[in-house]
């Protein structure tokens, strides 16, 4: 039942919708929490479905094309995530939404004590491509850095 709810939020948020300024935090987060859930969900067909011909990624290691990102994004296991800061803005022709936030995860259903307080700052880019979304760029920084 969750899997058909997930895939009925996809269809409904990736259709021909135009957001006004005020739905836009709420379907961009949404559209974000929708892609973790279906990592989560190791729901591959549809991850490979969100992610546009084009999407580069930037992680510590370096630049990933499409390709590498979802091969590393296959590799990754988490039972727990907690989004924070979530900040969304677009352009002027409403055809790109960017999302910045942190992430805090674990591979265990709660958080270690060694984990806690740590976090991964993250961008993504969605990209209207036609009739749906499409995520098009992600970038992940090292929340932690001393200043």
């Amino acid at each position: 039942m969750k899997k058909i709810f997930t895939l009925f939020l996809f269809a409904f948020l990736f259709s021909a919708v135009t957001y006004s300024q005020s739905d836009l935090k709420a379907a961009g987060e949404t559209m974000e929490r929708g892609l973790f859930q279906t990592v989560k969900d190791k729901d591959w067909n549809t991850l490979e479905g969100l992610i546009a011909n084009g999407f580069q990624s930037m992680h510590a290691d370096g630049p990933k094309s499409r390709s590498a990102a979802i091969d590393y994004i296959k590799s990754i296991t988490f039972k727990y995530y907690h989004f924070s800061d979530i900040v969304v803005t677009n352009n002027d022709a409403g055809n790109i939404i960017l999302i910045t936030y942190k992430l805090t995860f674990s591979e265990n259903l709660e958080m270690t004590e060694e984990e806690k307080g740590k976090f991964v700052n993250n961008l993504s880019v969605w990209q209207k491509n036609g009739e749906k979304w499409q995520w098009i760029s992600h970038s992940v920084f090292d929340g932690n850095v001393k200043k």
